[in-house]
């Protein structure tokens, strides 16, 4: 607060590691858009692999849309190194993902990695997210058995989960038609 004080009489404000955060939040609570707009500067300064989705997602929940779009296209003309390395990746909804991998701006070299990176999401928490395999590889386009991607899938963990999923629905019509009796 005394940070947002400070720039009310002067006009500059230092943003650093350790406060654009508290910043951002002050400055968007009492709308002082100079603060907002030198964190979303150093934000967009500090923009990689490691931190684009939560600076995506913070710049989304304040209302700073330039900041947002920048860390999306960050996100997208980085996908390769984002998806393989980031933790953060592994957090995403599956329709931030979705959103993702069906982006015309994407960018990979090959399809197989948008899969890799599909696979990478699931198996994170692979109970929970097993059951959004099928929608989200309907959004790989150009998957060929040449890349030995489907061989892979049918191989591991993938087939489980489709398992696991078939044998939910399945006992989930059971119970259903016992309730209805």
């Amino acid at each position: 607060m005394s940070l947002i004080l400070e720039y009310a009489y002067t006009q500059s404000v230092v943003v650093t590691e350790d406060n654009v955060l508290e910043l951002l939040v002050e400055a968007d609570h009492f709308i002082v858009t100079g603060v907002i707009q030198a964190c979303c500067n150093f934000l967009e300064r500090k923009l990689c692999f490691n931190n684009c989705i939560n600076i995506c997602n913070l710049a989304d929940l304040h209302n700073c849309p330039d900041l947002r779009g920048k860390a999306y296209l960050y996100i997208l003309h980085h996908f390769e190194e984002v998806a393989a390395l980031s933790l953060e990746f592994l957090q995403l909804s599956v329709q931030q993902l979705s959103d993702l991998i069906e982006k015309d701006e994407l960018n990979v070299k090959q399809e197989s990695t948008v899969f890799e990176a599909i696979l990478r999401w699931i198996n994170y928490s692979p109970v929970e997210r097993g059951c959004d395999m099928p929608a989200l590889l309907s959004k790989v386009t150009e998957m060929s058995t040449a890349d030995g991607c489907l061989y892979w899938v049918t191989a591991g963990t993938a087939l489980f989960l489709q398992r696991h999923c078939l044998v939910d629905e399945l006992t989930g019509r059971q119970l259903e038609g016992r309730w209805r009796r």
